[in-house]
């Protein structure tokens, strides 16, 4: 009777080492299969993260082209303001000695005749 508790006992410790061993497997299982989707994801999201620097940096590129642009031009803009002002100031200039020599031209006639 003994020999057959100590048989029986033995039977449901195999029996829950088994399950242990099943459980375990499936813990293991599970872990494994967690841990390439880790991978994955880590793969997926360098790969996402070297696509946005690249984006980044290009424009970055377009930012400073821009800038640089709208810089040289709006210099040229005023340069070329610049001399159009002085053109129509030695204009004016010009208008306004003519219109002074020819007043003293008259007082100067006027004086003498």
């Amino acid at each position: 009777e003994r020999a057959a508790i100590s048989a029986a006992t033995a039977t449901q410790a195999a029996e829950d080492a088994r399950e242990q061993v099943s459980s375990l497997a499936e813990k293991l299982s599970k872990l494994k299969a967690d841990h390439e989707e880790l991978i994955s994801t880590e793969k997926e999201n360098a790969r996402r993260d070297a696509m946005m620097d690249e984006r980044f940096k290009a424009l970055k590129a377009d930012v400073e082209r821009i800038e640089r642009e709208g810089k040289e031009g709006a210099e040229k803009m005023v340069s070329e303001r610049l001399a159009k002002s002085q053109d129509e100031l030695k204009g004016e200039l010009a208008k306004g000695q003519q219109a002074t020599a020819g007043a003293l031209s008259q007082i100067l006639a006027k004086l003498n005749g």
